[in-house]
């Protein structure tokens, strides 16, 4: 076995987020019902992880996985609508599937080059309304066993109760910010909190319901992964939203008084505020970090693997109150932040289980983070554009990565290598060209260079080795630009359809490539060899 990878020796991975897929019958955002077909390609190219970004669940016109407004709950618009069992048992229930997928709406959304967060939540809403009604009727007034299998799965996640209820009072107020909720809803009066859950207990129900659902989905997809030799790679966002349920139902976690960015580096000279509530790590430590223990369990319920996003926040966090220029770190002095974060992340190991956590390592980070990750096992990432050697000019060849790392080509606020390559300039594309073997004469397009990189960062050290979707069909578009807001971020789809990809000339040969440096660099899974 190879590093941190137990189920497997050395594996290939894809990175694309569940939004950016496509099928014929999506409504404008990738869905858990595109994975299956996505599967059988990654399947064809010898790839054998899913790398995705957060799935949890946003407001209703947000787009940016790491400003949830749950830690645990998952977005309505990952919905499969044609595998929600009040509609699809009852040929009524196909068709309203049928006519609402091939509405003037869900067509101008599935043809859009961009993912419509906001019009697929409305579209799917409707739909699991009405599955719920049905639920209502034919199960839940019957006390029947898939109504205790709502109230035992609302039992066993002691989240959910909160957030269904917040969800409830948000909708009921327009969605008005929590802080400006009347005093007994706002700061939580028991007797407030039990008036208003009973006059809407309907609808606190349906957000229960409408988890239910989307929870039994993903644990169905997970399955078909398995069997596909496929393991699933998720992603938990290192901060919430001041939005969120989790910030209203656990305030004493949470200073809203703060917030969480990074310091002034090299991607931003005045540093950055993510705008996010700062944690109370003291507080949460004397609970015995209920609240991470519930989160590291949860993803390893629903993963594989799980990337931690900014690991060295375990450590020390940056914050803020209103200045960036003016921030500091929550705690002073290396013993004392090494020993949170190692603290933190025996924890996570603790909880983890079968499945491995993965430390998002990238930025500036003090070098004691990386021996702490390093002394319990625990991967970080390498992006090849940016190991290089101390004249900043070389590039460090992948093949000298340490197994217990990640490799990637790039991340999701990276440009793909498309658009990289051919932007750089001469000399950094020529010592990035001779690093990967090809001489001292780089072609200028990435078509011609596409197979000497790839080749380069699947034979490097790492344990796992990743693309972007982009970085194999040869596009530029990107995932996300940091330090920037629009439409253009975090709405990324692929341009074909899951269920085509295998069919397609184009991908088919980019598939081939990718199956056969697989095979040449001892990643191609045991069942495709």
């Amino acid at each position: 076995m190879s590093g941190f990878l137990e189920l497997a020796e050395r594996r290939a991975g894809i990175i694309a987020p569940l939004s950016a897929l496509r099928t014929r019958r999506d409504a404008g955002v990738g869905d858990i019902g595109a994975l299956d077909s996505f599967f059988e390609w990654m399947g064809e190219a010898g790839l054998s992880v899913l790398s995705l970004l957060p799935l949890n669940d946003l407001a209703p016109l947000d787009s940016c996985p790491y400003s949830a407004i749950s830690a645990f709950a998952l977005d309505p618009a990952y919905a499969d609508l044609d595998d929600i069992p009040d509609l699809s048992r009852s040929p009524e229930g196909r068709r309203r599937v049928d006519e609402t997928l091939s509405s003037t709406e869900a067509e101008l959304c599935r043809r859009s080059s961009r993912a419509h967060f906001g019009d697929s939540r409305t579209l799917k809403l409707r739909l699991l309304e009405e599955a719920f009604r049905r639920f209502e009727e034919a199960e839940w007034d019957r006390d029947t066993p898939r109504a205790r299998e709502l109230q035992s799965f609302v039992a066993r996640n002691r989240w959910l109760a909160d957030y269904a209820l917040f969800k409830a009072v948000k909708e009921a107020r327009g969605w008005e910010s929590w802080l400006h909720w009347p005093a007994g809803l706002k700061d939580r009066d028991p007797r407030i909190l039990a008036q208003f859950r009973s006059k809407h207990s309907a609808r606190v129900r349906f957000h229960e319901y409408a988890q239910w659902l989307l929870h039994a989905q993903w644990q169905a997809a997970r399955k078909k992964a398995a069997a596909r030799g496929i393991l699933l790679y998720g992603d938990l966002p290192f901060g919430l939203s001041r939005e969120s349920a989790d910030i209203w139902s656990r305030r004493e976690d949470f200073d809203t008084a703060l917030t969480m960015g990074a310091p002034p580096d090299w991607f931003s000279a005045t540093g950055q505020d993510w705008s996010l509530p700062a944690y109370r790590w003291g507080a949460m430590e004397e609970k015995g970090q209920r609240f991470w223990r519930e989160r590291v369990r949860q993803a390893a319920e629903s993963f594989d693997l799980f990337r931690l996003d900014h690991a060295v926040g375990f450590f020390r966090t940056w914050v803020l109150d209103k200045d960036p220029r003016l921030g500091r770190f929550d705690i002073e002095g290396e013993a004392a932040q090494r020993a949170r974060g190692e603290r933190f992340f025996r924890m996570t190991l603790e909880e983890a289980g079968r499945s491995r956590p993965v430390a998002e390592d990238l930025g500036v980070i003090p070098p004691f983070v990386r021996e702490v990750l390093g002394s319990l096992g625990i991967p970080g990432y390498k992006v090849a554009r940016w190991e290089r050697f101390e004249d900043e000019r070389r590039f460090r060849p992948p093949r000298e990565y340490p197994a217990l790392s990640v490799a990637v080509a790039g991340t999701h606020d990276t440009s793909p290598l498309a658009a990289w390559w051919e932007e750089s300039q001469d000399d950094e594309r020529g010592h990035y060209w001779e690093m990967a073997g090809g001489g001292s004469a780089p072609p200028k397009t990435y078509a011609a260079a596409r197979e000497r990189i790839l080749s380069s960062l699947y034979s490097s050290g790492s344990a796992l080795a990743l693309l972007q979707f982009q970085d194999v069909a040869g596009t530029r578009e990107r995932v996300n630009m940091p330090g920037t807001v629009g439409e253009h971020n975090w709405t990324y789809r692929i341009p074909l359809p899951a269920e085509g990809l295998c069919a397609d000339p184009a991908i088919g040969e980019a598939t081939r490539l990718l199956k056969r440096l697989a095979a040449d660099s001892g990643r191609l899974p045991q069942e495709s060899r």
